[in-house]
């Protein structure tokens, strides 16, 4: 604070043009605009391979995939679910 107690003068900032933000919350408009269309792509999109399939393509799976084999599983889980693995 200054002598009078007065917060310190800032410079005056010209308004936004109508419409537009003004210039320092455009990049965080931005992140969240990407953040927003990220988010929406990962809800739509479907996947490519089934629970079997994504198991059977990772080799540190493979006892997973022996018992969902030996559980006569395997038919089940490659059908449309909802399943949920732990």
């Amino acid at each position: 604070m200054r002598d009078n107690d007065s917060p310190l003068p800032t410079s005056p900032r010209a308004p936004a043009p109508a419409g537009q933000a003004p210039p320092s919350s455009k990049p965080k408009m931005m992140k969240l605009s990407l953040a927003a269309a990220l988010c929406a792509t990962a809800v739509v999109a479907q996947p490519t391979m089934n629970i079997v399939q994504t198991a059977q393509a990772d080799p540190e799976l493979r006892a997973l995939v022996d018992a969902v084999v030996a559980g006569g599983l395997a038919a089940t889980l490659s059908g449309p679910g909802p399943f949920t693995v732990l």
